[in-house]
């Protein structure tokens, strides 16, 4: 026999001993701080894969196994199938097997879980996408100077990298948001090669339940009250940097923060201070009252300034940067606002170009002498008066040498009802609702 014809015998029962090779394992998960250890069986499907696209096929075969645990631990925190939360449960496994260096790789799932082998950057990559088919997820592989990178179908339409061609996806990079994959990791031409997995878009609805106060603490962040506003309102709250990380990677858009408003703040806990039905405080304060006395806490708390270029979530305003633009101090009023138990049909987005504010109806009756009025800045939707809240209203006094300095908000006159809409020259602003549950 030739020595070429001995050598494909070896590679064939070199293929048949790998085939159904399999184990029971423990992979431990590290989502974001937070431990998720999965048992499963990892198997190995055969010879090593020569190009990506053999990669693909053979992970897809070899993680099933897997998958249905990973499809467990998304049901135990509640990731909703094809939701975001699910797609980085996907990209945290495939961080299990990560410490290759950068190279053209064709280390499989099952190479790296059974041989012990790491995994460079496009090994992971054709994980995570094999995971996301089996998941159910619409998307698609392109390719850049030899680095291949995963486009998900969205739901809805916000900043990032796409192409004309596929405006509804848009480049996912593990690691980043959307809108803040760095500059200079893609060159200006993608490659799409013809792989790609028909399914549904990627939600953003909601953050699942994982224990974030679980993970590492942060520092403390202290919150001040205003006179003749509740009292208990002067506390403290931890910060958790696991969550910040955790939020800092979802699409920086209005929409997006608004509908996750009613969980944004859950890890502290703030309805235990603004709930009415936990704080025997706030029994004492009219509806008008309770309603300003958020309003102008968020403000007291949160100074306006210039926004950056994409929009901080509202746990970045309210703990990390403790300062915001117009849209930002609205989204942290809004998850203020829903931590008090205002429902969701009572808030709107009060939306121009560049400028944000909120539209907020009282619930139950107002007082007679009450300082919303028809004098007040308002408008109505599907039978309710919205009242504008504007954050970002600068409360400024002239200086004897003819500049402006800002007055404390203690002392500013600014409360529920009262907006900037003259100083931007009565723009007419569009009303949306939150798309909160």
């Amino acid at each position: 026999m030739k020595r070429l014809e001995l050598f494909a015998l070896f590679l064939l029962l070199l293929g048949l001993a790998f085939s159904g090779q399999a184990a029971e394992k423990i992979f431990p998960v590290n989502y974001f701080g937070f431990p998720m250890d999965l048992n499963c069986e990892a198997k190995h499907s055969g010879p090593a894969a020569k190009t990506f696209a053999q990669l693909l096929d053979k992970d897809f075969q070899e993680v099933e196994n897997c998958y249905a645990g990973l499809a467990r631990l998304s049901e135990k925190y509640r990731f909703p199938q094809q939701g975001y939360s699910q797609a980085l449960l996907f990209w945290k496994f495939a961080e299990v097997f990560s410490g290759a260096k950068p190279g053209p790789g064709r280390v499989s799932f099952g190479d790296a879980a059974l041989g012990r082998k790491l995994m460079g950057r496009n090994d992971k990559i054709a994980l995570i996408y094999s995971l996301l088919k089996r998941a159910g997820f619409g998307a698609r592989i392109v390719e850049d100077r030899g680095q291949y990178f995963i486009m998900l179908e969205v739901n809805e339409n916000f900043a990032g990298v796409y192409s004309p061609s596929f405006e509804n996806y848009r480049l996912w990079e593990p690691g980043f948001s959307f809108e803040g994959i760095p500059k200079g990791l893609l060159s200006a031409t993608l490659n799409f090669p013809p792989i790609s997995a028909n399914g549904g878009p990627v939600t953003f609805e909601t953050l699942g339940a994982v224990p974030w106060t679980e993970t590492r603490k942060g520092p403390e962040v202290s919150f001040r009250s205003l006179e003749n506003c509740p009292v208990t309102w002067n506390f403290s709250r931890t910060r958790y940097p696991a969550y910040e990380e955790f939020l800092s990677v979802w699409p920086r858009k209005r929409e997006v923060f608004a509908r996750l408003s009613s969980e944004i703040f859950a890890p502290f806990n703030f309805s235990a201070k603004f709930h009415p039905g936990q704080n025997p405080e706030l029994e004492t304060f009219r509806n008008d009252d309770f309603g300003n006395c958020i309003f102008k806490w968020v403000r007291k708390n949160t100074p306006y300034a210039e926004g950056l270029e994409n929009i901080r979530n509202p746990v970045e305003t309210l703990l990390k940067d403790r300062k915001g633009d117009c849209d930002e101090l609205s989204l942290a009023l809004i998850a203020m606002l829903r931590e008090s138990g205002m429902p969701a049909d009572h808030i709107r987005m009060a939306t121009w170009p560049k400028h944000m504010n909120i539209g907020v109806a009282p619930v139950g009756p107002l007082a007679t002498d009450t300082f919303l009025t028809e004098e007040s800045c308002r408008f109505q939707d599907e039978g309710l008066e919205f009242y504008i809240m504007d954050p970002s209203y600068l409360c400024l006094k002239k200086t004897p040498e003819g500049g402006s300095i800002q007055i404390p908000e203690d002392k500013c006159p600014i409360q529920w009802g009262i907006c900037s809409y003259e100083r931007l020259g009565g723009v007419t602003f569009k009303s949306k609702k939150i798309g909160a549950k």
